[in-house]
């Protein structure tokens, strides 16, 4: 009866043997994963990771860059628009912006103001549809 009672002993012994093994390298994955997590919420791989999930995110990059084209184009119109220097024009652009909008009435010069930027966006939004149609097509061709 003894001998059940040494395997039963020796079981236990071998269990707990285990059981602390397992708990050591639990512990070790933990003290590891909470070392990471205290590496990302640092404020420099915060942002890194901010740009990096910006910049993998091609739907996102197209918007942004739209949306800067299309901020770049009302400020620039804007600008030329509320201009009244009379400036030697350079180029046969100025010349166009400054004849045609010199015949507008102040009404009409907001107008233009406010649906410029809004319409250059629907431009380039058509634009863009239309290459991203032209790439589908491609990589559809492609794989055949």
């Amino acid at each position: 009866m003894k001998s059940v009672q040494e395997q039963q002993q020796q079981d236990i012994d071998a269990a707990i043997k285990a059981l602390e093994e397992r708990r050591k390298i639990e512990l070790s994955a933990l003290k590891d994963q909470l070392h990471e997590t205290g590496q990302s919420l640092k404020p420099g791989n915060i942002i890194k990771s901010a740009v990096s999930d910006l910049t993998s995110n091609s739907n996102l990059k197209s918007y942004l860059l739209k949306a800067g084209v299309g901020l770049a184009i009302g400020l620039i119109s804007k600008k030329l628009l509320k201009s009244k220097q009379k400036v030697q024009p350079e180029n046969l652009v100025s010349r166009i912006m400054e004849k045609s909008l010199g015949k507008l009435s102040p009404t009409q010069i907001k107008l233009i103001e406010f649906a410029a930027p809004i319409i250059i966006g629907f431009i380039i939004k058509a634009i863009s549809n239309k290459l991203k149609k032209s790439e589908d097509v491609m990589e559809m061709d492609e794989g055949y």
